[in-house]
């Protein structure tokens, strides 16, 4: 009932049979197997609904409810192993126990007990790499979570503008006592297409960052020319600013400099500070 009304549009009634559901989850995920349908259904609707702070904040309970069973089943695992070594010291003071009462089987003993140790400090061993590791997995999980939080709220600001563009010539497109003439029409709509794919992007790169491996992505595996990539980056923020301001730069470098680096990552950050600059600069030059 709720993917119903969430389809036609009644977002209300959709977060009412939503409630419902949640009241009723253990019965649900029975069926549906899926633990986390019903909340990420929620925060469908609020995003449908124009209320990114509390889709923000029911996401950000999703990712720690999955942060938190993760710390639950690593916990267990060091419970388990920690188990298995306390069983094999127990045995080990049992063997011990047995030499002192069969002397005949003096030499025997030794050798099994320099392999058990052998056996003690390799899974020793193996275990304070695991711990290591996991400290490792622990600290780049609360990076991530520090990075996606910021993101998050930098992106609910960011979404703002361009949905009122849209939504206020939307609003002029759709009422009939506004006369527009075909030049003003071509750029009500080349706005909205505009604005719609600053919105695209947006998404794009939370749905980006919201993946751990994203960092991974941006191997430093390309040979790239300084000034060809300084080049290209300036026609591209002149195109988008249309000759209103003028965009220069400084190269201390020669013509045929290179760096090992990621192309694609270094376009991302350049284009994005060029940007910012045209955006925040009223007259003058960047």
């Amino acid at each position: 009932m709720a993917e119903l009304y969430i389809n036609e549009g009644d977002y209300q009634k959709a977060l009412h049979y939503n409630s419902m559901a949640d009241s009723c989850r253990s019965l649900l995920l029975h069926y549906m197997g899926d633990q986390l349908r019903v909340v990420q259904q929620r925060a469908d609707i609020y995003f449908r609904m124009g209320n990114f702070e509390m889709t923000a904040v029911i996401l950000r309970s999703v990712m720690d409810s999955v942060d938190e069973r993760n710390l639950i089943e690593t916990r267990n695992q060091l419970n388990e192993l920690n188990a298995h070594y306390q069983i094999d010291r127990l045995r080990q003071e049992q063997q011990q126990d047995k030499e002192h009462t069969i002397y005949a089987f003096f030499t025997l003993v030794i050798v099994c007990m320099l392999l058990l140790v052998a056996v003690v400090v390799f899974f020793m061993h193996r275990i304070h790499k695991k711990n290591a590791q996991l400290l490792v997995v622990l600290d780049r999980s609360k990076e991530s979570t520090r990075m996606k939080d910021s993101f998050v709220k930098h992106i609910s600001h960011e979404l703002r503008t361009p949905l009122h563009i849209i939504t206020g010539f939307s609003q002029v497109m759709a009422n009939p006592d506004y006369s527009l003439s075909t030049e003003a029409r071509k750029d009500v709509v080349k706005r909205i297409t505009d604005n719609t794919q600053l919105i695209t992007s947006l998404i794009n790169e939370l749905l980006e960052l919201s993946d751990e491996e994203s960092r991974h992505n941006y191997a430093p595996d390309d040979e790239i020319n300084v000034k060809r990539v300084c080049d290209e980056m300036i026609r591209q923020l002149e195109q988008a600013d249309k000759g209103r301001l003028q965009v220069h730069y400084r190269i201390d470098v020669d013509d045929d400099f290179m760096i090992h680096n990621n192309l694609v990552g270094l376009k991302k950050i350049l284009w994005h500070l060029g940007n910012n600059s045209l955006k925040f600069t009223e007259n003058g030059s960047v």
